[in-house]
């Protein structure tokens, strides 16, 4: 059986997102972001993010149907190893705001169809006697004597 890209799967997730406003001290930002991670971390599954983030004074935004490929290639490693429910490290900066991808759903892809190993059995079987039939028509011809009158 073939194996599926994991970088296909479906993503819904919810982004957790705190800013800050101009002028804010370096200290109060990084204060305000070792109590959101705190605070993410609290977080029981995405039924509670709304709530929860609001209490921490964040934003979310839900996106649903979301390919793991169309992540940044280091999102991409961290959302692959989440479980759902779990959320990745805080990650932004200041000037665009601090964030967390919440994992709520995940729809793996198929496994690409191919052969089974009954079928790969049956077309080698099948090649060998041709093949087979195949020298026997030859060896037929070459000792075949023909007379002509």
């Amino acid at each position: 059986m073939l194996m599926a890209d994991p970088r296909d799967a479906l993503l819904s997730l919810k982004q957790i997102q705190i800013t800050f406003d101009p002028g804010t001290s370096q200290e109060a930002a990084q204060k305000r972001v070792a109590s959101f991670a705190e605070g993410v971390q609290n977080i029981r599954g995405c039924g509670d993010a709304e709530n929860a983030a609001a209490q921490l004074g964040a934003n979310v935004v839900t996106n649903d149907q979301i390919r793991v490929r169309a992540l940044p290639d280091q999102l991409q490693n961290i959302i692959l190893q989440l479980q759902v429910g779990q959320s990745t490290p805080p990650f932004g900066s200041f000037e665009e705001g601090v964030r967390v991808l919440m994992l709520c759903g995940r729809d793996d892809p198929q496994a690409a169809a191919g052969p089974d190993f009954d079928q790969i059995m049956g077309q080698l079987e099948e090649e060998r006697i041709e093949k087979r039939a195949q020298r026997y028509l030859r060896d037929l011809r070459n000792d075949a004597f023909i007379e002509y009158n």
